[in-house]
């Protein structure tokens, strides 16, 4: 069986350490409306350096984006991913959360000043 599901997301690449990390997760089908009108996902975020999961939610993702909000994060690069059934394409993404001086955690660890 083929996958007739995706989900969007719209979220920005870079972020800052004492903002909430937030984005907006919709879904998308070949299925009319009427048929799937929900996708049930989860959405994780894996700190790249750790490989330890920070955050996770269980949606119930509609065809209008809904935002979702991930916290406040220490500065790092992360790993987005937003899975669902075997039937709905997985998306996964990438970004930064810039410290107070401009730099993510590997920035602030690579000995310049």
């Amino acid at each position: 069986m083929g996958r007739h599901s995706w989900c969007s997301h719209l979220g920005d690449g870079l972020c800052l350490a004492d903002e909430p990390v937030v984005c907006e997760v919709g879904a998308i089908s070949a299925l009319s409306e009427r048929e799937l009108p929900e996708v049930p996902a989860r959405l994780s975020v894996t700190a790249r350096t750790t490989g330890r999961a920070v955050a996770a939610r269980d949606l119930t993702v509609a065809r209008r984006r809904q935002r979702v909000d991930i916290g406040v994060l220490p500065a790092g690069t992360y790993d987005l991913l937003i899975s669902a059934g075997a039937d709905t394409a997985p998306l996964s993404d990438v970004f930064v959360v810039a410290g107070p001086d401009g730099r993510d955690a590997a920035d602030a660890t690579d000995g310049h000043p």
